[in-house]
């Protein structure tokens, strides 16, 4: 028998989960690294930056720089990624437009920072999000829970009634360190605890029809296509 889980609350990251944007974030930080003589490996890659916050990946990549260099490695990453254009990932819209029709709060955490997400969110039309946290919201960002803890406090909402949609080892690890349930999006990598993993928003589906996720006081929810294991 399924076990009913009830959510109240529902919170997206936004690389790698709205937008798509890895390839872009990657070719801005080895853009940057290549400045200062350093090379930035696929392994280097997936541990230290996709999901994680710029501190994080500015201690681990770069720890005996001066603040100095590395604020300026910082610049260029961001001006790179404010002037390049994003897609948004397969079903995503669609998703969030239909989710905004029932009694759930809608939020967004991300690693980003206004310019960039408000530039996305403008182009976009995508306007459902009560409430946004970025990274000049924590002092901790991804991997440590505090984003999705942030969140949460700004919803007044419990953990476990919370469903986060993130992509990245890092992601994932923030927002199961703050307690919420989370779905991961086109990733596959093992992190000790069983979450549902999907491609894309096209294998998710809003119904009253035996939803996996239900919101709460309503027969309506989430469910997880057959198909959509990776």
């Amino acid at each position: 028998m399924k076990i009913k889980k009830n959510i109240t609350t529902v919170l997206f990251d936004l690389d790698g989960v709205i937008i798509h944007s890895n390839e872009i974030i990657l070719h801005s930080w080895r853009a940057a690294a290549e400045k200062y003589h350093y090379t930035i490996t696929d392994e280097m890659a997936g541990k230290f930056i996709i999901g994680a916050s710029p501190e994080y990946t500015l201690d681990n990549l770069f720890p005996n720089e001066s603040r100095q260099t590395k604020l300026a490695m910082h610049n260029i990453v961001n001006q790179l990624e404010e002037e390049s254009d994003y897609s948004l990932i397969p079903g995503v819209d669609s998703f969030l437009n239909q989710l905004g029709n029932y009694h759930v709060k809608i939020g967004l955490v991300t690693g980003s920072w206004p310019e960039k997400i408000n530039n996305v969110l403008r182009k976009n039309l995508l306007n459902m999000f009560t409430h946004i946290v970025s990274r000049n919201d924590v002092i901790k960002g991804k991997p440590f829970a505090e984003p999705y803890c942030v969140a949460m406090r700004f919803f007044n909402s419990n953990p476990q009634e919370t469903l986060v949609f993130e992509d990245s080892a890092n992601g994932i690890q923030s927002a199961l360190a703050a307690g919420a349930e989370c779905i991961a999006i086109g990733n596959n990598i093992q992190l000790g605890k069983a979450i549902h993993r999907v491609c894309d928003f096209r294998y998710l589906e809003i119904t009253n029809n035996d939803p996996d996720y239900h919101f709460n006081d309503s027969d309506f929810g989430i469910k997880i296509l057959n198909n959509s294991k990776i």
